[in-house]
């Protein structure tokens, strides 16, 4: 994988949600195995504080926009969109919340890229991405190798425990235009 891996970072009424900690402890296990950078993206308005809070991404980007205010499907997709446009991540993790579900299928229909679902472990191998999904209620697990970047994955709460993407160390935030 070429590109840096991406986690969107989940904020509800001004509060990070547990699952983006969930989501930087697999982000930063994945940048490290492909030698590649970790970014978070936080989208919001007037939320560019919270976005210091994740430091263990490399770097954080950071959209604010009074449309962002509210997680909706349709805005936060067109605004990660543009981002993975003008930045070409290798792959882009994203919450598998209520809040964020809808989002999570609209970008890579927009991008025509691959999209991997309802990921309840994600891992590499070779160089590339793997993904294990759980199908009609985890009946089924299916393994996915992972070729075309970028790749959406939906990843479900739980992967990793909040705690170990948590830092003391206060991220690099950059202001990103959508």
């Amino acid at each position: 994988m070429k590109g840096n891996v991406w986690i969107l970072a989940e904020q509800w009424r001004g509060q990070l949600s547990e699952i983006s900690f969930e989501l930087l402890a697999l982000g930063r296990e994945l940048a490290d195995q492909l030698g590649v950078q970790l970014h978070a993206v936080l989208l919001g308005h007037n939320a560019k504080e919270l976005a210091r809070a994740l430091g263990k991404a490399d770097k954080v980007l950071y959209a604010d926009h009074a449309l962002l205010a509210e997680p909706t499907a349709e805005a936060y997709a067109e605004a990660l969109v543009q981002l993975i446009r003008a930045q070409k991540p290798g792959a882009v993790l994203v919450p598998l919340t209520n809040v964020m579900m809808d989002a999570a299928a609209l970008v890579p229909a927009q991008l025509g890229a691959p999209f991997v679902n309802w990921c309840k472990g994600v891992w590499t191998a070779e160089g590339r991405l793997q993904a294990g999904a759980v199908l009609y209620g985890g009946k089924i697990e299916a393994l996915v190798g992972i070729e075309a970047e970028p790749a959406v994955l939906g990843i479900l709460p739980g992967v990793r425990p909040a705690e170990n993407g948590r830092s003391d160390s206060v991220a690099t935030v950059e202001q990103a235009s959508v």
